[in-house]
């Protein structure tokens, strides 16, 4: 809540009477001059210097006429215009009274008010809104009594003591007219604000009509601080600012309860024509404007007239609203991927629809870890626009993504969609959503299966012998048709070899290995993604997904087998009361789908360094120094004519995937030399650049071994499938072509081993009426 104002040095204001001193404001707001030192001249003068400078002829000064009869004559004219306003206004009352909303609705009708995003650590990052406006919603006390006098005394000086059908105001509005000065508008506060509620000006005496018996109904049904405080918070300021909260924030950068005099009065001064006193287009207008906004609150006793002087010698900075909106970077982090993410994607789809930017007014509090962030943005760039660096650009400019997860809860810590995301040209699109072909990343799902039908294990042997099925003859990543006999399930995962996972994904089938990576959280394979029962490719990365996607489903393995659905956002409040709408829990929102037993030994599996090789030799950059971890990669293309790079890895608290390649499809090269980007050389050096930061400064941990997991010859089994038991032996794998038919031995993950109910988000309420209204 913003702070209460403070109390303000002045005299207490005198309200009887409502008497105007010479030149002060006629209480609309339009007329006004200097009455003290240091202001400008008075209305009449600017008038008289603008026709002269037109060239209009400048009246002949009025005969002298005894005080007496002059009174007489302006009060009869008063008296006149008055009652004939009077006539009209209640012979169209009955007639128009049915014609009109109910007045009390009103309390409802505040404008939707901005809704804030925040960083984890409390940063604002994003102000949600509606397109073309900006609102933040203050209750009366909250507001600066200098700004509240200065609206009253300015719009409507007799708010207080007068009905909304203000006879008087609407002879001075006659007189006026006559006088072709246009000087007051005839409408009161009640008036406006029933106006911007419910009416569109057309101009016609219907309308103004309308007005004043909305204005009228308005008083009878709320008190004058409530249509005051209901007025401030809806009065445009210009600026797509709604109300004097947004303005006080867009124009000065204080909270409406921290307004100054000479703050009040310029803003005070703006929803009479916000874009012609703008402050920053027009500072001179603007000026007058502010001075004759004082002068209207020194005619009515509200001020001091050396108040009103010292105010209008206060210098002011003004601000524009851009400068209002969060910055894009924070801290080297740019938000921008993340934001695109939550308010395009996550929210309407986790809240059917409702991005809570209308009707507004809640606190989004996120995952997002700025230096984790950060990190991200730099690394991405620097790998990909740097020289000599690992990557070079493919033929229509190479790019990376990269996202990164709390695998025990889901949280998302960091989102780079881009290595110049900010960029016109080659920025503004979000890779780390966008689809691509995950290549030999999926063969952690096959060989997952493969564990948990307990027909293989790790050691099992696979052959790595050529085969064709149904016309395709799949080939290893050098493009060879044929390896070198055979390998154990662990070397065979740990070289990333084709012919060994085709082999396996056939042994067991096709769709529960699909069915299993789509329930470990890779979504985008349902629906149209989906493979058939013969699509045999699918353990080698044909089926498109996103960066998102795949961390995703890494993390169900990372999390030793319970899928946490990435969660961006921990809870949403209602920004005026606090209390929560919505909050994550990531307890209940865990969901066993691999046994734990089997997540753990391909953890410790992908940890192994040996196991790479010879195919990855004695490479670092799938490796933390001084912490173990677990790392996959995978490469869409063969030969030179890769297209996309990937590297996912993890520790039990924090997991990343990265993508590096070209986002038109170009084969993305590699370094300095003659050859091409891989995973192991594209995306790995990203992986561990972020991973080192992020886990820096963390204790070093690793996994528990489940008793139901034992471990022999540095290799790791579930009970009863290790040497010499009678399970575990379905191998070796060597089908189609040494044993037959495929045995489709694979577990089928339609439905999750061990599932644990998941409830769905907590509803969001239909938002009351804004709290103070």
């Amino acid at each position: 809540m913003p702070p209460t104002p403070p109390e303000n040095p002045r005299p207490r204001r005198v309200r009887a009477g409502h008497v105007r001193a010479r030149g002060a404001s006629n209480g609309n707001g339009n007329g006004g001059g200097a009455a003290g030192q240091g202001l400008t001249s008075t209305a009449s003068q600017r008038r008289l210097r603008r026709d002269l400078l037109l060239g209009r002829r400048r009246p002949s000064p009025p005969r002298r006429r005894p005080l007496l009869r002059t009174t007489l004559l302006f009060v009869a004219l008063l008296s006149t215009i008055g009652a004939a306003a009077a006539t009209t206004v209640y012979t169209g009352y009955n007639v128009f009274l049915g014609q009109i909303p109910d007045a009390t609705t009103v309390a409802s009708m505040e404008p939707a008010v901005d809704t804030n995003v925040y960083a984890a650590n409390g940063t604002l990052i994003d102000i949600l809104h509606p397109s073309g406006s900006f609102h933040l919603h203050a209750n009366l006390d909250q507001i600066s009594t200098y700004l509240q006098e200065a609206t009253v005394d300015v719009e409507d000086r007799h708010f207080y003591s007068e009905s909304s059908l203000d006879l008087p105001r609407i002879a001075e509005a006659g007189w006026g007219y006559l006088r072709h000065a246009n000087e007051g508008g005839a409408s009161t506060i009640p008036e406006q604000l029933a106006k911007i509620s419910f009416l569109q000006d057309n101009g016609s005496l219907s309308y103004k009509i309308k007005e004043i018996i909305l204005g009228s109904e308005l008083v009878d049904d709320f008190s004058k601080g409530q249509i005051l405080e209901m007025y401030l918070n809806r009065i445009p300021y210009g600026n797509q600012a709604i109300g004097i909260q947004t303005a006080a924030e867009l124009y000065f950068h204080v909270p409406a309860s921290q307004l100054d005099l000479a703050q009040s009065a310029m803003l005070a001064g703006l929803p009479q024509a916000p874009s012609a006193y703008d402050p920053n287009l027009y500072p001179g207008a603007a000026k007058e404007r502010q001075e004759a906004v004082l002068q209207a609150m020194v005619s009515v006793g509200s001020i001091t007239q050396a108040q009103a002087n010292a105010a209008a010698a206060e210098k002011l900075t003004y601000y524009t609203w851009q400068e209002y909106l969060p910055p894009t970077i924070i801290d080297g982090a740019n938000t921008s991927s993340f934001l695109n993410y939550l308010t395009a994607y996550y929210l309407p789809e986790l809240f059917h629809g409702d991005t809570f930017s209308d009707p507004g007014g809640y606190d989004i509090y996120t995952t997002l870890d700025l230096s984790d962030q950060a990190t991200a943005d730099a690394t991405v760039h620097s790998v990909i626009t740097g020289s000599p660096g690992w990557f070079v650009q493919g033929a229509s400019g190479g790019d990376g993504a990269l996202v990164s997860l709390d695998p025990q809860t889901g949280a998302v810590l960091a989102m780079t969609g881009s290595a110049n995301y900010s960029s016109p040209v080659f920025g503004q699109d979000n890779l780390a959503i966008d689809e691509r072909q995950p290549g030999s990343t999926m063969k952690l799902f096959t060989y997952t299966d493969a564990i948990a039908s307990r027909q293989y294990t790790m050691t099992t042997q696979i052959s790595d012998e050529p085969l064709t099925l149904n016309g395709w003859t799949p080939k290893d990543y050098e493009g060879a048709t044929a390896g070198e006999g055979f390998c154990e399930m662990e070397y065979c995962l740990g070289n990333s070899l084709n012919l060994p996972a085709v082999r396996t994904e056939y042994a067991l089938g096709v769709l529960p290995v699909a069915n299993l990576a789509v329930d470990a959280g890779v979504s985008l394979l349902s629906g149209a993604n989906f493979p058939a029962s013969t699509t045999y490719s699918f353990t080698l990365g044909t089926k498109p997904i996103s960066p998102l996607d795949l961390a995703d489903g890494a993390a169900t393995i990372a999390d030793l087998g319970v899928h946490h659905a990435p969660a961006p956002v921990t809870k949403i409040t209602n920004a005026a009361t606090g209390s929560a709408v919505y909050v994550y829990d990531a307890a209940a929102s865990a969901q066993r789908v691999v046994p734990e037993n089997v997540a753990y030994i391909m953890d410790e599996t992908l940890s192994v360094a040996k196991y790479r090789q010879p195919a990855f030799g004695n490479y670092q950059r799938l490796s933390l120094p001084g912490r173990p971890a677990s790392a996959k990669t995978g490469t869409s293309g063969s030969g030179y004519d890769n297209f996309d790079n990937w590297t996912v890895g993890w520790t039990p608290t924090v997991l990343t995937a990265v993508w590096v390649g070209d986002p038109q499809g170009e084969s993305a090269k590699y370094g300095l030399t003659p050859g091409v980007t891989s995973g192991v050389t594209g995306a790995a050096p990203i992986w561990q650049t972020y991973m080192e930061a992020a886990t820096a400064n963390t204790p070093v941990v690793w996994y528990q071994q489940p008793s139901d997991v034992y471990e022999a010859g540095g290799a790791w089994y579930l009970p009863g499938t290790g040497p010499g038991s009678s399970m575990g032996v379905g191998g070796p794998i060597c089908n189609p072509n040494c044993i037959g038919p495929p045995t489709q031995t694979g577990v089928d993950f339609t439905q999750p081993l061990l599932p644990t109910p998941t409830p769905g988000p907590t509803p969001i309420p239909t938002p009351a009426a804004t709290p103070g209204t």
